[in-house]
């Protein structure tokens, strides 16, 4: 069934509940079994339930479908705390475009950084992609007071790394983030990043 579970493809299913939604990416055959893998998602978890009401749609935009998908983000050296955190994705076309945002509480934050800015992304990008390729944008905010620049840098699989740019120098260059880099994050500062890359 791996021609028909194809990566891209989109599905929908019931799980011992109501319909749930996913997008393939990844199937595989082992006598006997068809294995299909869905995006990760905090949407709809797969219960351990018989699987019912199959469809699947090879268009991009089938009736019904998320437009996208919440995830949890996977960081290295950064503690959400009491922040408020989203994150966002979509595939489409073979491409998987997401936005997370991490802002600090209003009040006693205990949200930190404790050196460079890492996510791990619910879809690993294809392996054509090569590592420190730019794949999208970043902001960081110190109170709205002062907004730095940054890139959304891939590293491998489905890492990749918030860098800020530095430009000290005689070029414009990339600089690790930090509990200090490019500020020291308090009361209502915040990131963002765009990114973008094949599947």
């Amino acid at each position: 069934m791996t021609a028909t579970y194809r990566k891209g493809a989109k599905v929908r299913y019931k799980d011992g509940g109501g319909y749930e939604y996913g997008t393939i990416i990844s199937s595989s055959y082992s006598a006997p079994n068809t294995t299909v893998t869905l995006a990760t998602n905090s949407d709809y978890a797969m219960a351990a339930a018989t699987i019912t009401d199959k469809y699947i749609s090879y268009i991009e935009n089938p009736e019904g479908f998320p437009q996208y998908f919440n995830f949890t983000p996977s960081w290295t050296n950064v503690t959400v705390g009491n922040g408020t955190q989203a994150a966002i994705f979509t595939i489409k076309n073979g491409v998987l475009k997401g936005n997370v945002s991490l802002i600090w509480a209003a009040s006693s934050p205990t949200s930190s950084i404790s050196g460079q800015i890492t996510l791990a992304c619910p879809v690993s990008a294809s392996s054509a992609l090569v590592s420190y390729t730019t794949v999208g944008a970043a902001a960081l905010v110190n109170a709205a007071t002062a907004l730095y620049m940054g890139e959304a840098v891939y590293i491998s699989g489905g890492t990749i790394e918030l860098r800020v740019i530095k430009t000290d120098g005689t070029y414009a260059v990339w600089s690790a983030t930090s509990s200090t880099v490019p500020f020291s994050f308090d009361v209502d500062d915040r990131f963002t990043m765009e990114f973008s890359y094949f599947i």
